[in-house]
């Protein structure tokens, strides 16, 4: 970076943290819940805009997951009740790994651009910032799902019964969204480590495994035409893991992000 950027990206971060701030200059009363809904549209809108124009995120993982599949899906025995028993399998190894991916690059532009600290000084955005980065992470790993699922079923040559549908929805949502809260409180406790990407994996996956283990189970008892009772029951476990995740998870990021 050229020394004759430095300039302007500080004035950047200056304005984006004075409208952050600023009640009056996104028209809601100060401290109200409208107040931190504008912050995170804001952080929201910043990470989109600057992905639609680049669009380096979105085209790395849908690349990385669908050569992840096709790898699998070819190494893989074309055999029927093969296919059922490692179909949930190759679905959550994509899954996470296009998830670590997108996840490492959480705060790669706050970092760059020095806009971080400018952030943290705000009072309350903490929590902002953490909704707005796990509603992002979110986002492209659904875009990553939409892709993924589909894909895996129709090359491995599994069916889904219609009355099975809304459970494998219901275990693919509560896994992703577990998964991406851990996340992305533990990329933010490893922003300013010049290696994260070689340590976000060795941290992230001993905690999120038993989650991923339940999301694996619950998938296969989809595809396999079990009954959908033991399904749920992984699906309800899921759920409860997210809210624990959910609570823990923005009171640790507050703590965490402000000692960057």
């Amino acid at each position: 970076m050229s020394d004759s950027t430095q300039p302007v990206r500080r004035r950047r971060a200056r304005g984006a943290a004075e409208i952050l701030q600023s009640p009056a200059a996104i028209g809601v009363a100060p401290g109200g819940f409208s107040l931190r809904v504008k912050q995170v549209g804001l952080l929201v809108y910043k990470d989109a805009l600057t992905e639609l124009r680049t669009r380096d995120t979105v085209t790395t993982l849908l690349f990385f997951a669908l050569l992840m599949v096709v790898i699998f899906v070819f190494s893989l025995s074309a055999d029927e009740r093969v296919a059922q028993q490692v179909a949930s399998g190759v679905l959550w190894i994509a899954i996470a790994f296009a998830g670590t991916l997108a996840i490492d690059r959480s705060f790669t532009r706050e970092q760059e651009g020095n806009t971080l600290t400018a952030l943290v000084l705000i009072p309350g955005v903490t929590r902002a910032l953490f909704v707005a980065k796990t509603l992002l992470n979110l986002f492209y790993l659904t875009l990553v799902e939409l892709l993924v699922v589909p894909l895996t079923l129709t090359m491995l040559g599994v069916s889904v019964p219609d009355d099975a549908m809304l459970c494998l929805l219901g275990a693919l949502a509560t896994g992703t969204i577990g998964f991406v809260i851990i996340g992305t409180v533990i990329s933010a406790m490893l922003v300013a480590i010049r290696r994260r990407g070689v340590l976000l994996p060795i941290v992230l996956y001993p905690i999120a495994i038993p989650l991923l283990v339940m999301g694996v189970e619950a998938t296969s008892i989809v595809l396999e035409n079990q009954p959908l009772e033991q399904g749920w029951s992984w699906v309800k476990i899921m759920a409860a893991i997210d809210v624990v995740y959910l609570f823990g998870g923005a009171w640790l990021f507050g703590l965490v992000i402000e000692e960057e």
